[in-house]
């Protein structure tokens, strides 16, 4: 098996086009959406994969300039009280997102949800969802793993904490 470049697609603006830092997917409306998150400097976009595999430019999104804290490796759509959003890291104790519209396109910033018990940053972020319509959050610093239930409209509640290894 070998690894061989075949395509490329971009969103037209180069800030968000390199340094890609995560990448998710979620269905929507029978689309697949996949969206991709930037380092510090840029923002996010989301690509619809068409019928043929290939991926279609679909949505952008520059970061706020008034954004506190670095974005995370990971990123994760969740359940909001009002559809879905885009997580993309924590800062000062705060859950940063981008509010998602019914069509997968990025609605308007979400204020930032309060992590209570949970890391002032974040470098890991997952999200696992359930039957429910909601999950379980994981999310990941240096000290170790905060654990969030969220439930279908969103709401965090810590449910554990796992110190890193020694």
């Amino acid at each position: 098996m070998r690894l061989a470049f075949e395509t490329r697609v971009t969103s037209g603006r180069d800030t968000l086009d390199t340094a890609i830092r995560a990448i998710a997917s979620a269905e929507v409306r029978g689309d697949v959406i996949v969206y991709a998150a930037t380092g510090r400097i840029g923002g996010l976009t989301a690509y619809r994969l068409t019928p043929d595999g290939t991926l279609a430019p679909h949505h952008r999104a520059a970061y706020a300039p008034e954004r506190t804290g670095a974005p995370t490796g990971d990123i994760a759509v969740i359940p909001t009280d009002s559809g879905r959003a885009l997580v993309f890291g924590a800062a000062d104790g705060r859950l940063m997102a981008r509010g998602l519209r019914a069509d997968g396109r990025f609605a308007d910033p979400l204020p930032g949800q309060n992590l209570a018990e949970g890391p002032r940053t974040v470098e890991r972020l997952d999200y696992l969802s359930d039957a429910d319509g909601g999950g379980v959050l994981a999310l990941g610093d240096t000290e170790g793993v905060h654990l969030y239930e969220a439930d279908a409209a969103g709401a965090l509640e810590s449910i554990a904490a796992l110190p890193a290894p020694a």
